[in-house]
């Protein structure tokens, strides 16, 4: 297995998970995140989100104190078997990525015709 080098260091995110009547709310700040930086992955019953961000420029000006950093973000979640991994869904709006996720539709009882042999 190869050893992952990392060029800044790796946070997780401040988040907040909120249950609805048709699903659940997570939501994470990741400050100075653009949305073509994030990126969310469901495999199996894990959730994983992982945000890059970039210096910030401030017009070629010099630097006198800086407490911006880059840095990179991930974090991950189980979910469960409830959850509908087909309609999953992600926002990020102001820094902060909401994802939805809906409660999967319950099974319905049916009834099964006995046919005649």
């Amino acid at each position: 297995m190869a050893d992952i080098v990392r060029d800044k260091p790796v946070y997780s995110p401040f988040l907040d998970i909120v249950e609805k009547k048709d699903g659940y709310l997570v939501m994470a700040d990741f400050p100075g995140a653009k949305a073509d930086t994030v990126e969310v992955k469901v495999d199996g019953d894990v959730l994983t989100v992982t945000a890059k961000t970039e210096p910030i420029e401030v017009g070629g000006l010099p630097l006198i104190y800086r407490e911006y950093r880059d840095r990179d973000f991930e974090t991950s979640l189980r979910i469960g078997e409830g959850v509908d991994r087909e309609k999953i869904e992600a926002e990020l709006k102001e820094g902060v990525l909401v994802i939805t996720l809906p409660k999967a539709k319950a099974v319905e009882p049916r009834k099964i015709l006995v046919k005649a042999a």
